[in-house]
């Protein structure tokens, strides 16, 4: 598996959905419509944020580098 250092808006977006996460009021998985809103990006494309999150996901919520899976 290749690593690389975490773009910055993956690293925003990252943060708000460990935010959504430790607040317990919204899914992670149901965000996408609050990042498309924040971020101005697609859905598809708040999807990809989210599963990459999601396969990186740390109980700290801190990301210098993140793992890349393929599919």
């Amino acid at each position: 598996m290749d690593r690389r250092k975490i773009k910055p808006i993956e690293e925003k977006i990252f943060a708000l959905l460990y935010f959504i996460k430790a607040e317990g009021n919204l899914n992670p998985f149901d965000a996408n419509d609050i990042i498309m809103r924040i971020f101005g990006i697609k859905k598809t494309k708040a999807r990809e944020y989210i599963m990459l999150w999601v396969r990186n996901y740390n109980d700290q919520g801190k990301y210098k580098d993140i793992t890349l899976f393929y599919v």
